[in-house]
């Protein structure tokens, strides 16, 4: 039988050469490049290398060279069309029928590739023109430059009806393949008074395209349907660029939307993708796996985003295997990666080289969906668990994570049986178990409570209750503290009262708390008290903690004595004068 070689580009172009050679060689992967020893003649150290980038195998021992097809053939015997029918299997995709059209089917397809690549130089050339003044002006205000612009090959849709039909009838292109690659619906040219961004293959050829609306209207994104060639629950935008800056890195970060892939790229991250317009699906996550072993999951830091971290969290686990997971970017607060690496690229960085393994993510969300403190619940907690590591189907891996979710409910809800005498130095100022060179950390975390505990009614405004349940405080008993303050404050705000209940709730939550973190707690009221609105004081106290996470060079001393640690206090004192943040004495 006789493939169109549309066909057999589709194959290659969705099998990377290592993922066919690994079935049969065991790889180990060295900057962009795989080896192992040679399938084709007998060796002790490794001369076969696999380039996927360049989609070839080649041996510096025996000169064995080739693509996937020609590996399958070599290793098993086949022949060529036996060779693509293996391949196809593997690659997920269903065998053309041997009919008499079938040529014809593939050249159709093939127009409609460059009926998708006419219209990508249309919109292109748009956004150059006058037409395009409005959309540059949005891609400038986007912080975008011209050479981002031209990289991702981003254009225009005049809002103009039968502009792009003609210009494209022009060229030789039917209404009819228009209409068969989405760009016109019910005689509508769908894309209109749009800043389009093409979508690309992984070669880099133009299938579908997205489009922003500049006025106002809904929606505001608007994606090409699913059509011939386009077929979203796979594709990722921006994989065509990534997919070399991947390999290299040794990691891919997800984002949301276009323009979080975009920016990033254009601020050094050039491994960067994005789903279009729906949930992670498991061809994404096969997708991204063959780019990386643990793909950076970089939501939005909302509520939105974080259900998206959920989902794809909890869709991985009948996927995993050893050697591959995900990791998981958490941001601030209402903030998205556009925001931040504008901002700060350093502070993005810095998000990402501390992303999250997804064991974590599992357990700290579902314990976050119900309260645990009571026996009974916290085996409610473990039941959960244990159903979600039951969902892996590689059983050293279900059993990994079940130790570790047993361990993780142990070290949070284990009984203390003793009370340690407090620590009362009279030269170091500590909490207990808490080395000096992290206290400035762990006052602040007191003062956010004592500020919480002074006005809860600021747990009433959706983005501070937000923000105070997504802190994980460095303290246990700290962080401890803050979980029981939203226990309570989400079956009444007036529950949580800053005088007569506050040593009583100590008490409930720990027997053993330290005195100093009564104190230090104490502080932060007081200094809450002092300012003239309570969104004011948890603004301060916010600034305050924020800013004592970014002095790392400070907080990060191998060896913290009594002197430093006193310079840290007074540091700190200066800073909250300076800023008019928090004006509180943490010192005995």
């Amino acid at each position: 039988m006789m493939f169109p070689k549309e066909f057999v580009s589709q194959i290659r172009d969705r099998l990377n050469t290592s993922q066919v050679v690994g079935k049969r060689v065991s790889l180990k992967q060295k900057g962009k490049e795989f080896s192992g020893l040679c399938p084709f003649h007998s060796e002790k150290t490794p001369s076969f290398t696999v380039n996927d980038d360049k989609g070839f195998y080649h041996c510096f021992g025996c000169g064995a060279h080739g693509n996937v097809f020609d590996f399958v053939m070599q290793t098993e015997g086949l022949n060529f069309p036996e060779a693509i029918e293996k391949l196809a299997l593997l690659a997920g995709m269903t065998l053309p029928k041997a009919d008499p059209h079938m040529a014809e089917k593939y050249d159709h397809h093939a127009k409609l590739m460059q009926c998708a690549e006419s219209a990508a130089k249309y919109f292109q050339e748009n956004l150059k023109t006058s037409l395009g003044h409005e959309a540059r002006e949005y891609l400038n205000r986007r912080g975008l430059s011209a050479q981002t612009i031209e990289e991702f090959r981003l254009g225009f849709a005049p809002d103009q009806s039968g502009k792009m039909q003609q210009a494209l009838e022009k060229q030789g292109f039917k209404l009819a393949e228009m209409q068969e690659i989405g760009l016109i619906k019910n005689n509508y040219e769908m894309f209109r008074g749009r800043v389009i961004f093409p979508i690309t293959d992984s070669k880099g050829r133009v299938i579908a395209f997205g489009g922003r609306i500049l006025s106002k209207g809904e929606p505001k994104y608007l994606n090409s349907p699913e059509t011939p060639i386009f077929h979203k629950r796979r594709i990722l935008f921006g994989k065509a660029i990534a997919r070399k800056p991947a390999y290299d890195s040794g990691n891919i970060i997800v984002t949301e939307g276009y323009m979080d892939t975009i920016a990033l790229n254009q601020a050094g991250f050039k491994n960067t993708v994005a789903p279009l317009g729906t949930a992670l699906s498991e061809e994404h996550l096969q997708e991204l796996w063959a780019l990386a072993k643990e793909p950076t999951m970089c939501f939005d830091g909302d509520s939105a985003g974080k259900r998206a971290a959920t989902r794809a969290a909890e869709l991985s686990l009948t996927f995993l295997k050893p050697g591959f997971s995900l990791k998981f970017v958490e941001l601030p607060a209402g903030q998205d990666p556009d925001d931040i690496v504008r901002a700060d690229k350093a502070l993005f960085q810095s998000l990402v080289a501390s992303a999250r393994p997804l064991s974590e993510i599992l357990y700290e969300s579902e314990k976050a969906k119900l309260p645990a403190k009571t026996p009974e619940q916290q085996a409610d907690l473990k039941a959960r668990l244990d159903a979600l590591a039951n969902k892996i189907a590689d059983k050293s891996i279900a059993k990994n994570y079940q130790d570790y979710f047993r361990q993780r409910i142990w070290n949070d809800f284990r009984p203390t049986t003793a009370k340690p005498e407090p620590q009362r130095s009279a030269k170091i100022t500590q909490i207990s178990g808490i080395s000096a060179e992290k206290q400035k950390l762990h006052q602040l975390e007191c003062a956010i409570i004592g500020t919480i505990l002074t006005y809860p009614e600021l747990l009433k405004d959706t983005i501070i209750e937000e923000d105070f349940a997504n802190f994980t405080f460095s303290h246990l008993e700290i962080d401890k503290l803050r979980q029981n303050i939203l226990v309570k404050s989400s079956l009444n705000v007036d529950d949580v009262r800053p005088d007569s209940e506050l040593q009583e709730l100590f008490r409930e939550l720990n027997e053993n708390i330290d005195s100093r973190l009564f104190a230090y707690i104490n502080q932060g009221a007081d200094f809450a008290k002092k300012s003239l609105t309570s969104k004011k004081a948890w603004e301060n106290v916010l600034a305050q903690y924020h800013l004592e996470l970014a002095e790392s060079d400070f907080k990060n001393s191998d060896d913290v004595n009594d002197e430093d640690f006193e310079k840290l206090q007074e540091k700190f004192r200066q800073l909250s004068e300076e800023r008019k943040k928090m004006n509180a004495n943490f010192g005995d």
